[in-house]
């Protein structure tokens, strides 16, 4: 029956909209009538993150959809399952990403959660933290990333459609807002919960707030799977071995520069006008 399912909420980013200093957030009150299935700190850390990344099979199309159904139903007495995973919006494939949580609904209540932040803003930042995975071509151009699949997450007319198209209970919400801590988990969602924890402001941490740079100034970090990976078997093989760390020897960030575009202020107008006949 409709009132047994349990209510799936998931929090999908995008990234650079405050998303790693949520997930600390929610990680922190699990158990506050809900349990906290999204990414863990570190993101590589296999064991922390086994719920995480049974959910992740699911959506990149590696299990059954009957048994992660039954998986997630089984996972917790309570009835909020909550979900935290920017990687559902990321590259070529996010619409089909959408589609494996749209074929969720017949098994749970599902409310999807996107945090709007201005675009000149998070486009730049989003390019910097992809850069060293992206291909040469649009490594070498910031206008070419505007008009991949990498962006159309972050264009707030296009990503509305999906979700219409999809049947998808969607709430949108502003990032300022979030950072300025006036919101609570039921602003989020867009839901109206039984639970006085869902109604308390919530309060995000500062550990992984970005230092400002000069102008047009970007950190990119060297983060592919593999490297993250290895730093994490050399930390642990040190740690017993030698008392000591030797993954700081990596090399794990550089500058490039990003210049706005016309494309990028197109992109921004055209957001903040869908924006407006939200808010």
């Amino acid at each position: 029956m409709q009132n047994q399912k349990k209510n799936l909420l998931i929090h999908l980013g995008p990234p650079k909209t405050g998303t790693t200093s949520l997930q600390h957030w929610l990680l922190s009150n699990e158990d506050r009538g809900f349990s906290y299935i999204g990414i863990k700190p570190k993101r590589y850390d296999e064991k922390k993150n086994k719920h995480a990344n049974v959910f992740l099979k699911y959506i990149y199309g590696n299990k059954n959809k009957n048994d992660f159904v039954s998986y997630l139903n089984n996972l917790s007495h309570y009835k909020n399952l909550m979900y935290s995973e920017e990687l559902i919006l990321y590259g070529e494939n996010w619409i089909c990403n959408l589609k494996k949580l749209a074929c969720l609904q017949d098994s749970f209540n599902i409310h999807l959660a996107y945090c709007y932040r201005n675009s000149i803003k998070a486009i730049p930042s989003a390019y910097a933290e992809y850069h060293s995975n992206l291909n040469p071509k649009l490594k070498k151009s910031f206008e070419l990333f505007l008009h991949s699949e990498f962006v159309k997450p972050y264009k707030l007319d296009e990503v509305i459609n999906v979700f219409n198209e999809l049947n998808l209970k969607f709430h949108i919400f502003d990032f300022e807002k979030l950072v300025k801590e006036k919101l609570c988990i039921d602003d989020l969602f867009g839901i109206n919960s039984e639970i006085p924890f869902f109604k308390r402001r919530i309060r995000l941490s500062t550990e992984n707030k970005t230092k400002k740079s000069e102008l047009n100034s970007y950190t990119a970090k060297v983060q592919t799977p593999e490297q993250l990976k290895l730093e994490l078997k050399i930390r642990k093989l040190s740690n017993k071995y030698f008392k000591k760390d030797f993954s700081n020897y990596f090399k794990r960030s550089y500058k490039i520069k990003i210049n706005k575009t016309d494309e990028l202020l197109k992109i921004a107008n055209n957001n903040e006008k869908t924006w407006s006949n939200i808010d």
